[in-house]
C-alpha cells in the first residue's frame, strides 16, 4: 500500500510539474510575442516618423526655392517650370509620408504632421521675398521641428 501510495503521489507530482512547465512556457511566449509584436510597430512608426520629416523638409526647401526663382525669373522661365513640377512631385511624396504616420501615430502627433503640411504648404502664397516668405519658410521649420520632437518623445516612451 506504501509504495502504491508514493507511485501515486510520485505520478501526481510529475504531471503537476509538467501542466506548471506547460503554463509557464506558453505564458512566456506569448509575453515574448506581444514583446515582439510591439517592437515591430515601434519601428514601423519610427520609419514612418523619418520617412514624414525627411520628405516634409525636402518639399520645403523646394517651396523656398520655387517662391525665389518665381520672384526672380518669374512663372514662365523655365526654370520655375522645373522647380513647380518637382515641388508638386515633393509634397506627392509629403503627403503620402503623412498618410503613413497619420494610420500609424496617435492622433495629437497626426495632428502636428498634418500641421507641418499645411504650414509647408502656405509658403507658395508668399509674395514679399524678404518678409513673408523668410517667415513662412521658418515657421514651416519650425512645426517640422515640433513634430520631430513630439515623434521622438512618443518612440521614447514605448517600449523597445
Amino acid at each position: 500500500m506504501e509504495a502504491t501510495l508514493a507511485a501515486l503521489i510520485a505520478v501526481l507530482g510529475t504531471l503537476v510539474g509538467a501542466v506548471a512547465t506547460y503554463a509557464f512556457q506558453r505564458r512566456e511566449r506569448a509575453h515574448t510575442e506581444r514583446r515582439e509584436l510591439m517592437r515591430e510597430r515601434r519601428q514601423e512608426r519610427l520609419a514612418a516618423y523619418a520617412a514624414f520629416a525627411d520628405a516634409i523638409s525636402a518639399f520645403r526647401g523646394c517651396e523656398v526655392n520655387r517662391i525665389e526663382v518665381r520672384l526672380e525669373r518669374g512663372r514662365e522661365s523655365a526654370e520655375y517650370q522645373q522647380i513647380k513640377a518637382e515641388s508638386i512631385r515633393l509634397r506627392a511624396v509629403a503627403r503620402g509620408a503623412m498618410f503613413q504616420v497619420r494610420l500609424l501615430a496617435p492622433p495629437a502627433l497626426a495632428a502636428l504632421s498634418a500641421a507641418a503640411m499645411a504650414t509647408t504648404s502656405n509658403i507658395r502664397s508668399a509674395e514679399n521675398p524678404h518678409g513673408a516668405l523668410r517667415e513662412r519658410a521658418d515657421q514651416a521649420h519650425a512645426a517640422i521641428e515640433e513634430f520631430v520632437a513630439a515623434a521622438a518623445v512618443e518612440l521614447s516612451e514605448s517600449p523597445r
